[in-house]
Order: C-alpha cells, then structure tokens, then sequence
C-alpha cells in the first residue's frame, strides 16, 4: 500500500464493498448499455510500534459513477464503440487528517473495438483519457491517458488462456500528492487436468506511476497457481 503508515506494526484493515447494475439493449446495428457502479470503503485503525494506534477514518469514503457505451456492428466478429464514464467520490470527513479535502468528480472517455473470432478467440481493447478533480485547489487534477483490454485464446479443448491491460487511478493520502495513474498486465491460463480437476496459473505487473515526481513510483509483481475440484 503506498498509504501505508511509516512506523506501524500492524496497518489498517481496507474494507471494500461493491454493487453495481447495468442493461444492455441492441438497436439493430448499433448496441448500447449502461451501467452504474457504487463502490464503500473503509479503514481501520493502524497499530504503532508504541503501542498506539493511529485512525485511518479519514479515508473513509462512498464512489459512484455511471458509464455508457454506445457500439457499431461492422459484422458479427467487430464492434468498435465509444464509452463515457462519470462519478463522484465522498469522504466521510470533508479534510483529511493533513487538511486536504480529497473529496474528486471523475470523468472518462474511452474508444475501441470488441472481436470475436469464434469460441478459440476474441477479447477487446480501449484507449482513453480519465481524470479526478479534487475540491481541494491545492491538489493539482490526476489525470491521463488510459489504455484497457483483455484477450481470451483457447488453443485446444480444455485449455483457456486470458492477457489483459488495465489502467486505473488511485487517490492519495501524502500531503500535496494527488495520487497516482495505476497499470496493471496480468495473464492467467487454465487447464483441465481431468473432468473434475482444472489448474491454474496467473501473473501480474502493477506500474504505479507518480505524475508529481513528490513519490517514488512503484513496482508490484504477484504470481499464483491453484487447483479446482
């Protein structure tokens, strides 16, 4: 966690709580859908290598926002469409512990084009532009360019493999520093080993990039394997 707090033996629990609803609807050639995304958080108590404790409450915090995406059916196989997106994000508390109102609208614009090739692939890929607005005027916009996209091949029966890019941005807590512009590549393939038994295996890179220089960006790596029966 890049918000994590210099000194603690424990860092706070993150609660996150998601619900969303959405409608798809075709007019012929053209495709349309909407959805809406309410997303909760909040943070626990970080614990000090004193012995004390520290609240986190003020990352506290409700976020909405609405998307809409209108496509075109070149033919059955190519769509390419255009997306926009806006919301809002609502501490609890109006300043943070440092004094800065971290309360943002969000705003995005996105365009690309879905493909199906058959059952063996298809996927889709994005680009774009987002941006946070805070109401504090010393916090400067976080905002740029946003690349998104996912791509499902399966080359025989029983094997699936899935390569996806995804951008996002992530507010901040460091006094003066809006946030960050969040990259992520990950891959995960599927196997089944039998009728019952499948395994997997996933890998993922985060760049956490700084727009400010004030922090150092970031390099996440996580690797997984499971079976399911």
């Amino acid at each position: 966690d890049p918000n994590a707090i210099s000194g603690a033996s424990s860092q706070s629990d993150v609660n996150q709580y998601t619900l969303g609803a959405g409608i798809e609807r075709d007019f012929g050639i053209l495709r349309g859908s909407a959805k809406v995304d309410f997303d909760r958080y909040t943070y626990g108590d970080a614990e000090l290598e004193n012995g004390g404790s520290l609240s986190r409450k003020d990352r506290d915090r409700n976020a909405g926002a609405v998307t809409v995406r209108v496509g075109y059916e070149l033919s059955p196989a190519l769509i390419p469409f255009i997306e926009a997106s806006a919301g809002k994000s609502v501490y609890d508390l109006r300043k943070d512990m440092l004094g800065y109102e971290r309360s943002y609208d969000s705003y995005g614009a996105r365009a690309g084009i879905e493909a199906d090739l058959g059952e063996k692939l298809n996927g889709e890929l994005a680009l774009g532009y987002q941006t946070y607005r805070f109401d504090d005027d010393r916090l400067d916009e976080l905002r740029g360019f946003t690349v998104d996209g996912t791509i499902n091949w399966s080359p025989q029966r029983g094997t699936n493999i899935a390569y996806g890019i995804s951008t996002g941005l992530e507010p901040s807590t460091t006094a003066g520093e809006s946030g960050a512009m969040v990259y992520t590549l990950s891959s995960r393939a599927t196997h089944e080993l039998r009728n019952a038994l499948v395994a997997r295996l996933s890998n993922s890179l985060t760049l956490r990039n700084f727009p400010s220089g004030s922090s150092d960006d970031e390099k996440v790596w996580a690797t997984g394997a499971g079976l399911t029966w």
